[in-house]
Formats: C-alpha cells, structure tokens, sequence
C-alpha cells in the first residue's frame, strides 16, 4: 500500500505559519518528509509508468484471426505482439490499442504473406548498440550456443543478420494498400517507415480527412444499387472509430504467421 508523509509540508502548517505536529501516516521512520513509499512526487510518477502494464496480443484471437491499429500514446500499456514470420521477434509499443473487428480483412492480412522473416531498421541499430556496449556478454553467448547447440548455431551463420531482408519491400507495401482500399479503410502504409516495418508489425498512416471521406463513402452507397456490402459497410464503421486518429500514424498488427 503507497504511503504518504505530510511531515514538514504547506499543508500541515497553522493559519499563523506555524509549523504543527507532524501528520504521518506511515509506518516506517525512514519515510521522508512529503514522499510516497519514500520517493518524491516526480520520482514516484517515474518509477511507476517507466514500465508500463504489458498486454499480448497474440492472446487476442482466442484462437481465430484478428487485427487491429496501435495508435501510438503515453497510455502506461505496452501492447506486445510477436512478429516477423518464423524469426518470432517480439514488438512492444506503448499506446491504446483500436481492434478492427472483421475476420475477412485479417484472413486477407496472414494471406498476404509480408514482411516474413526480416529484420527492421529499429532491430539492427539495437543489435549494433548491444553488441558494442556488451562485447563481452556477446562473445561468451555465441562461444556457449556454438558449444551446446551447434545445430542453431548453423542457422544462425545461414541466415546472418546482413543476409536477411531488411523491413517491408515496395511492392508489399502497394499489396496492402490495395487490400486496404478495397475493405475501405482510411488507411495507407506510412512509406519513410517501410524499413521499420514487418510482418504482423506495419506502420501505417490514418487519412487526414477522415470525416470527408465517411460522408462521401454513404452517399456512395446508397447511390450504388447491388454492391456487395461484406467489406463496404464495415469500412464505413471502422472509419467512425478511426476519426479520432486521422492524421497520424500507427501500427497495423494482425496474427503473426507462426
């Protein structure tokens, strides 16, 4: 339970200035003055949304496909999803989590088949940090797996980091934004981040003009007698509760493949 000491503050002062008898409710003698559990307002607030709550993601399905947006924010949650195909890298990314509920359009995303088994840029400029401040720790972690696990060891030197694909190519990218124009999504790959960018982990850009495109998109359907309304009318819903994001920019996950 937090603990709070009002000992020496404003508020435990008399209407002549006068410092009263301290106000503790602590147990603890260690406690200082105007704290909780004995740290400082600011390094209390620090400590407690450094590490925000962690949600997976991959849980989200329940068994079936899904797909939704991180829109990133400093919401204290981290939603956790594993990605990249077969090299099963877990990404994490701090902000409120918008699920896009149609089976359809996350069948199509797992179909689609992009971004597998590649590194992003975020993944290389870690690796080379770590490697360069932790040589050591690195070297005997290699000597050890070479040692008692020759066989990942061989895998490891087949697919050397330089070797693999580095984040989403062009045409992946034109394949999503087609399938995304299709289920009438507001929704475009953010292309300065395609290197960032990977499967089940695509960074994508909310239209600006949201709200516009709502209004013009009904009046097309109604106009348009027999279109099929499988995908059209859960665009048109999905518009609605991506309004609040237009304009920014976000990452599409879906269920990694493996």
């Amino acid at each position: 339970m937090d603990r709070y000491d009002e000992r020496a503050t404003p508020d435990s002062c008399d209407s002549d200035g006068e410092t009263s008898l301290p106000i503790t409710i602590a147990a603890s003698t260690e406690v200082r003055p105007g704290t909780i559990n004995g740290l400082m307002w600011g390094e209390y607030v620090a400590r407690e949304y450094a590490a925000p709550h962690r949600i997976a993601l991959y849980d989200a399905g329940g068994g079936g496909l899904y797909c939704g947006l991180i829109a990133p924010a400093p919401s204290g949650y981290l939603w956790c999803q594993q990605t990249s195909g077969l090299l099963c890298t877990q990404r994490d990314l701090e902000g409120i989590y918008v699920p896009l509920p149609d089976s359809n359009l996350a069948q199509h995303l797992v179909e689609l088949d992009i971004g597998c088994c590649t590194d992003t840029r975020d993944d290389r400029e870690a690796a080379e940090t770590y490697r360069a401040s932790h040589p050591d720790e690195v070297a005997a972690g290699e000597a050890w797996i070479r040692e008692h696990m020759p066989e990942l060891a061989a895998v490891r030197d087949a697919f050397a980091a330089e070797d693999r694909p580095l984040g989403i190519t062009a045409e992946e990218a034109d394949q999503l934004d087609a399938l995304l124009r299709e289920v009438r999504l507001p929704l475009s790959v953010a292309r300065e981040r395609m290197e960032r960018s990977t499967e089940a982990w695509v960074w994508v850009r909310v239209a600006s003009d949201v709200a516009t495109w709502e209004h013009e998109f009904a009046r097309a359907q109604i106009l348009q007698q027999g279109a099929s309304t499988s995908h059209t009318l859960n665009g048109y819903r999905f518009q609605w509760m991506l309004a609040a994001l237009a304009g920014t920019e976000a990452v599409l996950t879906w269920e990694n493949c493996d």
